[in-house]
């Protein structure tokens, strides 16, 4: 899967790369924000369908309820009498030329895994057969690393490191949560950006910039890694290279290597670093 970015975003995120946009602005840094090392004890928020968010509920996951967003998908893909042990490559919706289509298998899965902020690729949906295989990947991430990021729908270095995001979230396991932080995004815009761009992820609203001060972020995008007690991990940017001008083997993946870290139980070695892009824009007091 790849996410479509204009060519002016290209030229715009080399720019965000060594002076960020709309660097004019003040940088608000909350009196407090939570440090690496230490818990965040819950978040609450309204993503943009207008559907409720908590971390605390993030990491219960009922399999009736799996089953329930999975059956729900099926709907979607020609299972209006899906149960948990019906055959993915049963759904009409999935079949192209006779056959089970893998990128339409792969939006079915993406479609329920959303909710989740799970990431759903050709490969990591390959070993699925039936509907109940699909919950139950997602009832076994209760556990897995979280990751929050200030997002916004106007900044080119978010456009730029889609396909890596994409790469890294897929591969890992973790699950995602986007957060528009910026104080003129409306629900309209973040509808656009995720219909145009075929945007897998389910973006939270916070236009008060409440969890962006809570966390201490500055940029979009600027990565939270939690792991499974929510203690934060890792706090900064992607990787070194924003607008991918460098050599590939000398890009440092902070991301990546955080995660791996926390799946594998291993201390982070680069918890901090700073991020780059576009600052963020908390209203006016």
């Amino acid at each position: 899967m790849r996410f479509l970015v204009p060519c002016s975003a290209l030229f715009l995120g080399f720019l965000s790369a060594t002076s960020p946009a709309h660097a004019a602005d003040p940088v608000v840094a909350p009196a407090r924000a939570i440090g690496i090392g230490e818990a965040v004890t819950d978040v609450h928020a309204v993503d943009v369908d207008g559907v409720a968010f908590s971390l605390a509920g993030a990491r219960v996951i009922p399999e009736a309820d799996a089953l329930s967003v999975v059956l729900a998908a099926a709907r979607e893909f020609g299972g209006g009498d899906a149960k948990a042990d019906t055959a993915i490559a049963s759904l009409s919706g999935l079949s192209k030329d006779g056959s089970l289509d893998p990128a339409r298998k792969t939006a079915l899965v993406q479609t329920a895994w959303k909710r989740y902020g799970l990431i759903a690729s050709d490969a990591n949906t390959k070993d699925l057969l039936t509907l109940a295989d699909v919950a139950k990947r997602i009832v076994d991430s209760a556990s897995a690393p979280i990751v929050f990021f200030a997002w916004s729908s106007s900044c080119p270095t978010i456009a730029l490191y889609a396909d890596r995001l994409f790469d890294v979230f897929s591969t890992t396991g973790a699950r995602v949560f986007p957060f528009a932080c910026n104080a003129e995004e409306t629900v309209a815009s973040i509808r656009t950006a995720i219909g145009e761009r075929k945007l897998p992820y389910r973006i939270l609203l916070d236009p008060d910039a409440k969890l962006a001060d809570l966390l201490g972020a500055r940029t979009t995008p600027h990565m939270f890694v939690l792991d499974e007690q929510n203690f934060v991990r890792f706090n900064g940017a992607p990787d070194n290279d924003p607008a991918m001008v460098g050599d590939e083997s000398k890009r440092t993946p902070y991301l990546k290597d955080a995660l791996k870290s926390v799946v594998d139980g291993r201390q982070v070695e680069i918890r901090m670093t700073n991020p780059k892009g576009c600052r963020i824009r908390r209203k006016k007091a």
